[in-house]
């Protein structure tokens, strides 16, 4: 086996959020160190290679909250095999660096610690205070805590992410850079491709199929919008994750929306394929976020480059990076209603829209700097293993 100076474990080998906030970081590991990616097995990983790292698939999950004693059972078995399996990969490569993409690879974490190898933890999950019920919020209280114990240093994604590791001197915040590029976008491309008018009012939700995420609060919104405006599309861009729960909530979504009569306004849209044009092409762009906090809420950012205002939810971290009418319009979480609202009063004031737009871009250039969030990487790898 080839040796390896940086190992890197994602556990999302999606084009989603992991790579699109850590991709300047790992094409720069993978310029000056010999860099290995692992990514669960199943998962398409083009994207990761084409970054110049070596890419390699692993017999390995994000830790999830079990739901019965029986799959308790089986993850503890999983766990088992999967350390196993890190722990003969890491003395294989014998790198000077493990770094962790998420708080949900103890595994990982563990066998770096059993092999000696130095090891770091990109963690952008906001467990604490979440409302995910108390059995997932100790579950993720517990996964901070073996990580604040495992890791030589945690890189979190903001100061909420930080704070719930306490004032460990291990921990500093580094926000994910946001490429100003994105104001690049052809709108009438995306339109055109996918035979959308080009008059057309558009709203796009960007994210993940998983629960949590709040696209049906979104479909739920869209009989209000539609009673004003009958030519409003909704595009909803993501894929689910390759997990049966998730197939099973793409599938209920697409009930839902026919269930509500909306089904022809809305547009669904793979994961791959330009971002730029559909924030190019988009009014507005919602974020209707209920039980997966945002832990930055990078879109916002992306979209407000391209000169499209959004909408989130005040949930995670988005009311202390946000402020409302300023930067976004914030709504409470499951309130359709509420975002139906908003939405319509983008739509109807295209100068509030841009004012949003512009404000979302200054705090975008104020606290992500993609030059300034590459140094502040590089800084922490050099900590851990030099130049």
């Amino acid at each position: 086996m080839s040796r390896a100076d940086v190992v890197v474990a994602f556990h999302d080998a999606g084009v989603g959020g992991p790579l699109r906030s850590h991709e300047r970081e790992l094409s720069w590991l993978s310029e000056t160190h010999r860099t290995e990616v692992l990514v669960p097995a199943g998962w398409r990983a083009q994207e990761f290679g084409e970054l110049g790292a070596t890419v390699t698939p692993g017999p390995y999950a994000a830790l999830g909250v079990p739901g019965s004693v029986s799959e308790l059972v089986r993850s503890i078995a999983r766990a088992q095999r999967e350390q196993r399996w890190f722990r003969r990969m890491l003395r294989e490569r014998q790198p000077r660096l493990a770094i962790a993409v998420t708080s949900a690879l103890p595994t990982f974490m563990l066998a770096a610690r059993r092999v000696k190898v130095p090891s770091m933890a990109l963690v952008a999950e906001l467990w604490v205070g979440a409302g995910r019920g108390r059995l997932r919020e100790g579950a993720g209280r517990a996964l901070l805590d073996m990580e604040l114990r495992l890791a030589d240093s945690i890189v979190a994604c903001s100061e909420a992410v930080a704070r719930q590791f306490g004032d460990s001197p291990k921990v500093r915040t580094i926000h994910p850079g946001i490429d100003p590029g994105y104001s690049r976008g052809t709108g009438m491309a995306f339109r055109l491709a996918n035979e959308i008018p080009a008059d057309a009012p558009l709203i796009a939700c960007i994210g993940n199929l998983t629960r949590g995420r709040g696209q049906k609060v979104l479909l739920r919104a869209l009989p209000a919008l539609l009673t004003g405006r009958p030519d409003l599309v909704c595009v909803i861009k993501g894929n689910p994750f390759p997990r049966t729960a998730d197939h099973e909530f793409e599938s209920e979504l697409r009930d839902l929306a026919g269930e509500l009569g909306v089904e022809g306004s809305v547009v669904w849209v793979s994961a791959s394929g330009s971002v730029a044009d559909l924030y190019a092409a988009a009014q507005v762009v919602v974020n209707p976020a209920t039980t997966h906090p945002e832990s930055f809420g990078r879109v916002a950012f992306e979209a407000g480059f391209a000169g499209t205002p959004a909408v989130c939810t005040d949930f995670g971290a988005t009311p202390e990076l946000h402020t409302d009418g300023v930067t976004a319009l914030l709504v409470p979480r499951w309130d359709a209603a509420a975002l139906a609202a908003a939405v319509d009063r983008i739509l109807g004031d295209p100068v509030l829209g841009s004012r949003l737009a512009e404000g979302a871009a200054r705090l975008a250039r104020r606290i992500a700097d993609p030059a300034e969030s590459l140094a502040a990487f590089q800084e922490a790898v050099s900590a851990q293993i030099g130049s």
